[in-house]
């Protein structure tokens, strides 16, 4: 059996690493950038509630917003359905400031400092109002629908609202609009919806009755400025499955 001697150079170098216990070099890791946040975020408590109650003036009541839009360079918008407010934002570890409030982020949900979830607005069509009114309309109106007289005999004609806002199945009205915020809902105690037939919009108070919506006709109050009242049905709406 035969040996090879280990060149001086190399034999020197083997000893002095085995001497001096210095263990090689750790290489850090490089830091994971945070996943990018996303840009539109919709109300999905607000949502639920409406959902569960039919009225958007309970699904908004004490929110922070119905939606957030975010720009990469720190400027938001907050919007309430109807009106968009300017705000600040800037993520800061694992939650987000906006105007200085926490929001925190986890589970791809950013949560209002008062509870509120938030979840990216995903597919949901933003149109000129935001994702968030599209979200509620179909929210509201999930179904087709038969329409039926005000004593709640069926008619047989079947409508459909779209996300969109606008109706399918009547060749009266064209479009509709719920009320979710600002001046509509100042003029009622409860909730409102607008149809439009092209011309002069139709204003209706709206209510759920035994898992039937109830549109009701408006009065005027007695006194300028007073609340928009309830007048006579104008028709009821079974959802069609």
């Amino acid at each position: 059996m035969s040996f090879r001697l280990l060149s001086l150079p190399f034999a020197s170098m083997l000893l002095l690493t085995a001497c001096s216990g210095v263990a090689p070099a750790q290489v850090e890791p490089a830091p994971v950038a945070p996943p990018p946040v996303a840009s539109r975020w919709i109300n999905q408590s607000a949502l639920d509630t409406l959902r569960q109650t039919g009225s958007p003036r309970q699904a908004l009541a004490s929110q922070p917003a119905a939606e957030l839009l975010l720009q990469p360079d720190g400027r938001a918008e907050r919007g309430d359905g109807e009106r968009w407010t300017p705000v600040r934002w800037q993520r800061d570890g694992e939650r987000l400031l906006i105007d200085q409030q926490a929001w925190p982020l986890a589970g791809g949900q950013l949560m209002s400092p008062g509870g509120a979830r938030f979840v990216p607005a995903g597919d949901v069509a933003a149109g000129t109002d935001g994702a968030f009114r599209a979200a509620a309309n179909a929210a509201m109106f999930p179904w087709r629908w038969e329409v039926l007289t005000a004593r709640g005999r069926g008619t047989g004609q079947i409508v459909t609202f779209h996300p969109d806002g606008s109706l399918q199945g009547t060749n009266k009205f064209r479009h509709y609009r719920l009320c979710l915020a600002g001046d509509c809902l100042a003029q009622t105690r409860g909730d409102s919806l607008r149809l439009d037939d092209g011309g002069t919009p139709t204003t209706l108070l709206l209510s759920r009755d035994r898992g039937q919506y109830v549109f009701r006709q408006v009065r005027a109050g007695a006194s300028a400025g007073a609340l928009l009242l309830p007048g006579v049905v104008y028709m009821r709406l079974r959802a069609v499955h």
